[in-house]
């Protein structure tokens, strides 16, 4: 997120809120813009980009405390499928799920899906989100191909294999 401050000189006004400057004189007005990070951040690294259908999708998380102070906060995930529509319809793939992290701290997880035998063939996008549910203060996100295989199992639904997250 930009930041705007704004600086007028002495007597005009300063900060980040609402500045009028009445130019009746040779005045300047200095506008900064400065990034701040969100509280806590997140990084989705896949294990790959394509997954046949049966397989599954593996990713580790990374979330970072950007703050001096603990924090309390959650994790979910989403996906979107090939034809656009969000995975799934109502609620969360996973989470959310309370994380906190000490002043500074970065946590890891790894996560992993089984893919269904009947999901749609294509490009999907995975989100992962953190923030005080539903706010989300950062996000991340990969997309991944479902492909076709001789071996497709009988996995019916998506399917979390392995949750490194909550044990």
């Amino acid at each position: 997120m930009w930041v705007l401050s704004l600086s007028a000189g002495p007597g005009a006004c300063s900060g980040t809120g609402t500045c009028t400057v009445t130019m009746n004189a040779a005045k300047s007005v200095t506008a900064t813009f400065n990034l701040v990070l969100p509280n806590v951040t997140v990084t989705l690294v896949p294990d790959s980009t394509s997954v046949s259908l049966g397989g599954t999708l593996g990713d580790t998380v990374k979330l970072t405390n950007n703050t001096f102070f603990s924090q309390a906060f959650q994790y979910w995930t989403y996906m979107t499928l090939p034809n656009g529509s969000w995975y799934p319809v109502t609620g969360e793939l996973f989470g959310p799920y309370t994380v906190t992290l000490s002043a500074g701290q970065t946590g890891s997880a790894y996560l992993t899906y089984g893919i269904p035998a009947i999901a749609p063939l294509g490009t999907y996008t995975y989100y992962g989100n953190v923030g005080p549910y539903p706010v989300v203060w950062d996000s991340d996100s990969f997309t991944f191909t479902v492909t076709s295989t001789a071996s497709i199992g009988t996995r019916q639904n998506w399917e979390l294999l392995e949750n490194n997250l909550t044990k």
